[in-house]
């Protein structure tokens, strides 16, 4: 009959090493938090129209994998939409810094694709080191002739927001 090692006839277990906490778990810019974001669309102005006699325009507004569409505005030039879109994220705020919003003004046709009248892309990292994390009218300029309302800023073409008053 063969007896145990000492090693084996114990019962306790091995005292483990006491575990230290790695630091990127108590940094709130790595863990990953819930953040809602809102998008208000509101109007687009001085759309450049192939035929002026049917001006029917929507918005796409983008965020990561999520997409979303205002409803199709029709024989409007300078159309309305107010629309509110709510994205919801689990993310740490150095990736949320890193992503951005892509909004698109687009013109529906019968039979091809719908024909793209203007972009723009808002980043999320210039819009969180504003000391309030939100603007309350951000006028996008898209090919310098077409405007989104979504949200008292205006982001021209050289990417720089500019206060205008409403």
């Amino acid at each position: 009959m063969r007896t145990k090692s000492p090693e084996k006839r114990s019962r306790q277990k091995p005292a483990r090493q006491q575990a230290y906490r790695v630091e990127t778990e108590r940094n709130p810019e790595t863990t990953p938090q819930y953040f809602q974001i809102s998008v208000n669309v509101l109007e687009a102005r001085k759309l450049i129209w192939m035929n002026p006699h049917s001006a029917n325009s929507y918005v796409i507004v983008v965020l990561g994998k999520k997409k979303h569409r205002t409803t199709i505005r029709r024989n409007m030039e300078e159309p309305y939409y107010r629309e509110y879109f709510m994205f919801e994220l689990y993310v740490s705020i150095r990736d949320l810094q890193r992503t951005s919003i892509w909004l698109a003004v687009m013109e529906p046709r019968c039979c091809a694709p719908p024909r793209l009248m203007g972009e723009a892309s808002i980043d999320l990292g210039a819009i969180w080191s504003q000391p309030s994390k939100w603007h309350p009218n951000l006028l996008i300029t898209v090919y310098s002739c077409v405007f989104i309302e979504i949200a008292q800023f205006l982001l021209d073409s050289t990417g720089f927001f500019k206060h205008e008053p409403p």
